[in-house]
């Protein structure tokens, strides 16, 4: 694949940045389109996606960090800065959909905003968002797929992208790909779903995005070759925690307020 979009002399320009961040700005160009929609105040939009922005580094990280801790070094301070020194890889996806999730929680309330009508705001923006750096992802090589038959696999041979050398120029399955897709999907019904909110409890877009991703996430978890942070009952972290979020998102759709 292509880990560097330009590596010229010492400069390394990261593919899975340059998505990352695509990533990002797509999302919040169509949140704020949702946010007009919504009536949403300006000012407090921008506040509140610097927020979920920073939430969501920091709680992907420190996620990625508390899984393979022992696996950076040998004291504290050598762990620290292996942990921060590289962007390309090295973020949980659950971890930072909790620290954003958690920032945006305390700030709406700080403003005394409505949270469900600012989550169905923000769901179909997280899918958008998500698909695009789940590109990044297959460009850089990282969140791989175990080895897959040779006409459903995709290989990997540029020895700078972080599928382990074992496995380079075998085929695996392109999961990052298929994530993708289905985040896409997802958006498409978001959408369809936000613009015909009035016909919804308030919240319930945003627990139709929460319960159809983790759906996603539990199926692809099965294909996925990279390390996954230990098994309980054959299950890895991501898919312990998505089995919570749909009992969660079942649990509270009866609790969720009728528009007026």
């Amino acid at each position: 694949m292509h880990p560097y979009i330009l590596n010229i002399g010492g400069f390394h320009l990261a593919s899975y940045g340059v998505l990352a961040a695509c990533g990002y700005l797509a999302a919040l160009l169509y949140a704020r389109r949702n946010a007009r929609l919504s009536g949403f105040d300006g000012e407090k939009f921008w506040d509140l996606s610097a927020l979920l922005i920073i939430g969501a580094l920091l709680g992907g990280k420190i996620t990625y960090a508390a899984l393979f801790w022992n696996s950076f070094g040998e004291g504290f301070l050598e762990r620290l800065v292996n942990v921060a020194r590289d962007f390309r890889s090295g973020f949980v996806f659950m971890g930072g959909f909790a620290g954003a999730a958690l920032a945006g929680a305390v700030y709406l309330r700080h403003c005394r905003l409505s949270l469900p009508d600012a989550a169905d705001m923000l769901a179909p923006a997280i899918a958008l968002g998500h698909a695009i750096g789940r590109l990044g992802c297959f460009l850089a090589g990282c969140c791989y797929g175990s080895p897959a038959p040779s006409f459903l696999g995709v290989r990997f041979t540029d020895m700078n992208c972080l599928v382990p050398e074992r496995w380079l120029g075998v085929p695996l399955y392109p999961v990052q790909l298929y994530e993708a897709a289905g985040n896409l999907a997802l958006f498409a019904g978001l959408n369809f779903l936000f613009m015909r909110r009035g016909n919804f409890r308030r919240g319930a877009v945003f627990l139709a995005y929460a319960s159809g991703y983790s759906l996603l996430r539990f199926a692809l978890e099965f294909l996925r070759g990279d390390e996954r942070g230990g098994f309980f009952a054959g299950l890895s972290p991501s898919q312990l925690a998505g089995i919570a979020i749909i009992i969660a998102c079942a649990v509270f759709h009866k609790k969720l307020p009728a528009r007026e």
